[in-house]
């Protein structure tokens, strides 16, 4: 399907690339703690967000398909704003974005 094509394609442009479900939250996970039991709950979490549920809901509303794709600044877990590399997510979600259209077709 799609999400097989497109994960082939942003791989094959060099970008790494996971999938796996996103976690919907009320607000940002701060503690290791925290992580490990998110990480526990839902095995092979790809990130945690807030934006794309309202998306997803309305798409399942109205029977269309949707997904998601996020760039990685920073893992969950303890917030060390020094480690975010906020530069990179955005290249790399650029990368990712100029496939789109190729594959989705």
């Amino acid at each position: 399907g799609h999400l097989a094509a497109l994960t082939e394609a942003i791989r094959a442009a060099g970008v790494s690339v996971q999938t796996g479900p996103v976690l919907t939250l009320s607000t940002v996970t701060g503690t290791a703690e925290t992580a490990a039991l998110l990480a526990e709950r839902v095995p092979g979490a790809a990130a945690e967000a807030m934006e794309g549920y309202g998306i997803a809901a309305a798409a399942y509303q109205h029977g269309v398909p949707v997904l998601e794709i996020r760039a990685i600044s920073n893992i969950v877990g303890p917030r060390d704003r020094d480690a975010w590399r906020i530069g990179d997510a955005l290249k790399a979600l650029e990368a990712a974005s100029s496939i789109l259209t190729e594959v989705l077709q």
